[in-house]
């Protein structure tokens, strides 16, 4: 059995369908959320050393 793809683009149209986008996102905030932490962890001790 072969399988045909039936859906045709119109137009010449090659944008890329948004699949993934949410995903790296929500990397993304995390990491950022991250190193806020690990800034504000060594911002603290240094404080409290000094």
């Amino acid at each position: 059995m072969v399988l045909t793809d039936t859906k045709k683009t119109t137009g010449g149209s090659t944008k890329l369908p948004k699949t993934a986008t949410s995903f790296y996102s929500i990397l993304l905030i995390g990491f950022m959320l991250t190193l806020i932490g690990i800034a504000t962890l060594s911002l603290g001790k240094r404080k409290k050393a000094a």
